[in-house]
């Protein structure tokens, strides 16, 4: 009994010490994320799809209770051809504020049928939930190695 309850607490601490694994999200039409805890429950994500592009991102909108915050078009315009399907929504507000604040992460994976790639890629947009601000911008890159697959990620910003 005294081994299943040391085996248990090095357990317990180990999983406390390895930190936290992202949630996933769903996007209701109206742009609520039901899974957000009550503090943040209000906030909302606009995603507007060009009707003249089947599949290009013509704007992002992050709202949180007095904050708004717009992705810049030269950010949205690097975003390839993808599909609310191939929207991936995950966050965590249950980590250390200090390291990083409460945040969703809004990843588009790009539809490789539609836009003719050989490769699976994508962007990720990380907005802190605290103020909607964007955290960071990243294209990121599905690569094939020599120990199998692996992702590269190059941040974005407006040239």
């Amino acid at each position: 009994m005294k081994k299943l309850a040391v085996v248990l607490a090095l357990g317990s601490a180990a999983l406390a010490a390895h930190g936290h694994v992202d949630r996933f999200f769903t996007l209701a039409d109206d742009g609520a994320i039901p899974e957000l805890p009550e503090e943040y429950a209000a906030t909302r994500l606009k995603i507007e799809f060009d009707p003249k592009a089947p599949g290009h991102v013509a704007a992002i909108v992050l709202t949180v209770p007095g904050h708004e915050t717009q992705v810049p078009p030269c950010l949205v315009r690097k975003i390839p051809p993808s599909s609310r399907e191939n929207l991936v929504l995950k966050g965590s507000w249950y980590h250390d504020p200090d390291i990083l604040p409460p945040y969703v992460d809004v990843s588009f994976r790009a539809d490789v049928r539609a836009s003719k790639r050989s490769a699976e890629e994508g962007v990720e947009l990380l907005f802190s939930l605290r103020d909607g601000q964007l955290i960071s911008a990243q294209r990121w890159v599905v690569t094939s190695g020599r120990y199998g697959p692996g992702s590269t990620s190059f941040p974005l910003r407006c040239d």
